[in-house]
């Protein structure tokens, strides 16, 4: 078979569309008119992908500390705003010593960085007031070409997964540091 140079052309073309879904991906959500990048099977599921990744050790370390190993490998749409390992060296010690001394609290700090919808960035490019799976409310801004999520922004977006997306965040969404007893996810 000889494949000329427009050939290749085309169907790389060809293959590169399918690629993209329309505006509504399989979970049924809308994706305000923008194109839907579907993920790689190859790519793995969220637990996976933030596993092949060095910047997400301290994290895949608290998820399994917290049993939510399963829960990342769920089929669904999920977005995972994933803080890297300068989010955990930066935050406030007393707080990370706290969130990592009460699996309860970990797990509730890991789940509200997560959203139970896949939105890729061009999805966060607007105002969107939602709550995580754990209930905390996220608020999503875009202000001077950035999107802003609690206050932080997102250096790396759009990781696919085959169960979702994943954006790097550099500040990690923990608790205030107000009553070591008591404290509840901000």
């Amino acid at each position: 078979m000889n494949l000329s140079h427009p050939t290749l052309i085309a169907a790389t073309l060809t293959l590169g569309l399918g690629a993209f879904a329309a505006p509504t991906d399989a979970w049924g959500h809308h994706h305000h008119g923008h194109p839907v990048a579907l993920a790689d099977e190859a790519a793995g599921n969220l637990l996976a992908v933030l596993e092949s990744d060095a910047q997400f050790s301290t994290l895949v370390e608290l998820i399994k500390t917290a049993d939510l190993e399963d829960t990342l490998r769920q089929t669904g749409g999920f977005t995972f705003f994933a803080p890297n390992n300068a989010a955990f060296e930066n935050a406030d010690p007393k707080v990370i010593e706290q969130v990592t001394g009460n699996k309860g609290l970990l797990k509730k700090t890991l789940l509200g960085h997560v959203l139970d919808q896949k939105m890729l960035h061009t999805d966060l490019q607007t105002k969107i007031d939602t709550k995580a799976v754990s209930g905390r409310k996220i608020k999503i801004r875009f202000k001077k070409e950035r999107v802003l999520v609690n206050g932080r922004t997102l250096p790396t977006t759009d990781l696919l997964a085959s169960n979702g997306v994943i954006h790097v965040i550099e500040t990690a969404i923990l608790p205030r540091n107000k009553d070591k007893k008591s404290a509840e996810p901000e």
